[in-house]
């Protein structure tokens, strides 16, 4: 069990990628083998073609955990992808990739972020705890939104620190 105090959240960059892939692929092994090798590509564009939306848990040693967000339009993000290894899951992490990126939503003044997801899958019951909202339904997914709204004390300092992050990513 990893301390959360030791996971520091990142901008995904071009390094981390193949680590990246191997997270997602064992995350998600029912996909099937076209739509994995179109996933992997994507992943591997995503840093380039959306670096403010690509993080990375990390403990300083290796990438626990990923989330990719892309823009979906004007005012609304995306939650691409997320995923945990299975052996750090259930302490925390994916409740600071969802915090990250809606506080980068927040500071790119997008007014929601949504997702697709299977019924049965877990990490859908991370999304309600983190109050996204269930729009729609087929017979075997979901369409989660969480609107993004003013912003809170509490949450200024993040806001801070991601602003710094972007400034020094840029030079």
């Amino acid at each position: 069990m990893v301390a959360l105090e030791h996971i520091r959240i990142r901008q995904m960059n071009l390094l981390d990628v193949e680590k990246v892939v191997e997270l997602w692929l064992d995350s998600f092994p029912f996909v099937q083998f076209m739509d994995k090798v179109t996933e992997a590509e994507k992943i591997q564009l995503a840093p380039v073609s959306y670096p403010k939306g690509c993080w990375v848990a990390t403990n300083g040693k290796a990438i626990l955990g990923f989330v990719i967000t892309t823009k979906y339009d004007a005012d609304i993000m995306c939650l691409h992808a997320i995923a945990v290894r299975r052996e750090h899951r259930r302490q925390g992490i994916g409740t600071l990739l969802l915090k990250k990126v809606f506080a980068v939503a927040r500071a790119n003044g997008f007014e929601a972020i949504f997702l697709t997801t299977r019924k049965s899958n877990f990490a859908k019951n991370l999304y309600l705890k983190q109050d996204y909202e269930v729009i729609a339904e087929t017979d075997q997914d979901l369409l989660l939104l969480k609107k993004v709204q003013k912003i809170t004390r509490s949450e200024y300092t993040v806001l801070q620190d991601i602003r710094m992050e972007q400034k020094v990513s840029h030079r």
